[in-house]
């Protein structure tokens, strides 16, 4: 999977693209949002419309980026689900 990151005013968008699989797709979303968080970013938005696949691994690291944001007071939202 690849992430391309642009902030817009304090939010961070990440552009998902490829396939949401267990393996280097988790890793790479896992990555991205913990390193947002270690440099203060409290908002981040997911754009998944170019994700072609998620698997249950992918489903479950969606809900663990949610809830590693959520801890930090910060605000995770997907757009664009297929």
């Amino acid at each position: 999977m690849k992430i391309d990151a642009r902030i817009v005013e304090d939010v961070n968008f990440l552009d998902c693209s490829g396939r949401l699989m267990l393996g280097g797709g988790t890793l790479a979303l896992r990555t991205t949002v913990d390193d947002i968080l270690k440099k203060g970013g409290k908002k981040i938005v997911l754009n998944l419309a170019d994700v072609s696949h998620i698997d249950i691994s992918g489903v479950g690291e969606l809900v663990s980026a949610y809830n590693t944001v959520a801890e930090q007071r910060g605000q995770l939202k997907l757009i664009c689900l297929t």
